[in-house]
């Protein structure tokens, strides 16, 4: 019998072999041959095209363009590059270190490398389609889209890796390590097969693999004391518009949604069913079956990180009454019991003390300060967050 494996095979080590001494190099060229240099790039845009670079280190540089399309760099130390693009189509690297740096777009369109590492690279737009990585790490990067479509991946691990969403439709994978990668999404899970998660990721993602595997779902529903919670659905639009046109129920989010916003609003939320198992559910009053506000749990970034948050907002009629405390309380506590969670936190504007109470009174306590720019306004708010450990001590309380 073939026996199981237990863990990916990981990376093998390529570090680049550098000389002892670099001969100082100023600036690259199309089809150049550098060798054993210490490379200073120019500022602006630089074309190195079809060009060799070998047993080198590109210093640290700001550039606009950097053009490496079908260049090949071997034993190569890239240290702190900042490029509004950096193109790299049909190039191959092998044994590279790419440290640190910012990088508005990293283009490897048809890319071949092997034994390469991206350590501390923070770059908004990866894009890897039809590439074949082997022996590639990342390492402390922070990524806002990957694209990987119709990529070979071969073992390619992440440690400590944050992307908001990874395009991996029609990827091929083998001993893919992604239990490193905080992602938002992916966006085909099929295209994970043959990759790592951990226990945790397979939870939290979930529900869109099961949506996009055309697998249904059964929606959440919550019931308190007085309340019901439910997913919302088109019939709710006149009692959402209720909340979001509402200036003074609005006033955290500085003046009343437009109808269009409040369409926006519902249909983000369907779309979080879909894709999380999650969102803003209907609060409805089970004594009449009025929607009198909505209340859940969503993704919600704080400055860098991802944090999960429960939220809630409430017709004005009936504010006051205990409902959003009833609500939120029911909602911690799914979320403690449905998900793999260490905190949940709660958003709330500097100048919102009715809600900072409803934070504390769910045994939140602020952890740090932060600014959201919204609608042209900066706005201080304060992060409410409440440990598990917390939360499960609380439990004969909630019980009582």
């Amino acid at each position: 019998m073939a026996r199981r494996t237990t863990a990916p095979t990981p990376p093998r080590d390529h570090t680049p072999d550098l000389p002892p001494r670099l001969e100082e190099h100023t600036g690259l060229a199309p089809r150049a041959d550098v060798v054993e240099a210490q490379v200073t790039l120019d500022a602006g845009d630089t074309d190195a095209a079809h060009g060799r670079i070998a047993e080198s280190r590109l210093a640290a540089a700001s550039v606009g363009r950097l053009d490496l399309t079908g260049a090949t760099l071997t034993d190569v130390v890239v240290t702190d590059l900042r490029a509004v693009e950096l193109v790299a189509r049909d190039g191959t690297w092998r044994n590279v270190v790419v440290e640190g740096g910012r990088l508005g777009s990293l283009d490897a369109l048809r890319a071949e490398w092997d034994g390469v590492t991206l350590r501390g690279v923070r770059i908004d737009y990866l894009s890897l389609p039809s590439a074949s990585l082997g022996d590639v790490r990342f390492v402390g990067c922070e990524i806002g889209t990957l694209d990987v479509p119709e990529a070979r991946l071969t073992r390619v691990r992440f440690d400590d890796a944050r992307a908001d969403e990874v395009d991996t439709r029609g990827l091929r994978s083998t001993d893919v390590d992604l239990t490193g990668l905080e992602a938002l999404s992916f966006t085909d899970p099929r295209g994970l097969a043959g990759a790592w998660l951990s226990p945790r990721q397979s939870e939290l993602h979930a529900a869109s693999f099961a949506h996009a595997l055309g697998i249904r779902i059964a929606p959440v529903t919550i019931a308190t004391a007085r309340l019901d919670l439910r997913e919302m659905s088109e019939a709710d639009m006149p009692a959402l518009a209720a909340i979001l046109t509402d200036p003074v129920a609005m006033v955290a989010y500085e003046g009343a949604f437009s109808a269009g916003e409040v369409e926006e609003w519902l249909h983000r939320q369907r779309e979080r069913y879909a894709r999380d198992g999650f969102g803003l559910w209907a609060v409805v009053l089970r004594a009449s079956g009025e929607m009198i506000g909505q209340c859940g749990i969503t993704l919600q970034r704080i400055d860098d990180d991802e944090v999960t948050e429960v939220g809630y907002l409430f017709q004005r009629a009936h504010w006051h009454r205990g409902y959003a405390l009833e609500a939120a309380a029911a909602c911690r506590d799914w979320a403690f019991g449905a998900l793999p969670l260490d905190d949940l936190y709660a958003k709330v504007r500097s100048t919102n003390v009715a809600s900072m109470n409803v934070a504390i009174r769910l045994g939140m306590t602020v952890r740090r300060t932060f600014t959201t720019h919204y609608r042209g306004v900066d706005m201080p708010h304060l992060a409410f967050a409440v440990s598990r450990a917390a939360w499960e001590r609380r439990a004969p309380e909630r019980t009582a």
